[in-house]
């Protein structure tokens, strides 16, 4: 059966067979003689600060992933594909037919899931000492509640009892 690899990948990059051994890029396969439906969306993706990783790990590959993060305005864009194919004629007919040079239909139709592009963007996160000041304050608000209610119930019940309390 005649089949068709087809990807989808950010066109800056100029080192396409190190990309695809690196797993940056996958192509998928998918019959010829069908009616193949791509359905694709976009992500671009930015790590200044080295969190993200690619799916093979090894010097060579970490190379290929820093030099697709450096690509700038926009960001390096990955590209997530689905496929849907419907098989419309017998594959060995059109294996024979290539032989004879008979037509056998082909039919690609790009559907874009969402006109959206998503970021993903790796920041740094919460210092460690600002966790804790950020726990210090709360305590320190909460004390400063109470001792505020603590003020007003102390006068409210010393103000109670010196009414009470008259000189003759």
């Amino acid at each position: 059966m005649l089949s068709i690899y087809s990807t989808i990948y950010d066109r800056r990059i100029t080192n396409l067979s190190a990309a695809i051994e690196c797993l940056l890029i996958n192509p998928v396969r998918v019959p010829a003689h069908a009616y193949n439906t791509y359905s694709f969306s976009a992500t671009y993706i930015k790590d200044d600060i080295e969190l993200m990783r690619p799916a093979r790990s090894d010097e060579y590959c970490w190379s290929v992933w820093q030099q697709a993060l450096a690509l700038e305005d926009p960001d390096y864009t990955s590209y997530s594909m689905k496929i849907t194919s419907t098989q419309v004629t017998n594959g060995n007919y059109c294996s024979e037919a290539l032989e004879s040079a008979t037509f056998c239909p082909v039919v690609s139709t790009l559907r874009v899931d969402s006109f959206m592009v998503d970021t993903k963007e790796s920041v740094r996160g919460v210092e460690y000492f600002d966790i804790w000041l950020n726990v210090a304050a709360i305590v320190g608000g909460v004390q400063f509640l109470a001792w505020c209610a603590q003020v007003i119930v102390n006068d409210m019940i010393g103000a109670g009892g010196k009414e009470d309390e008259k000189e003759d």
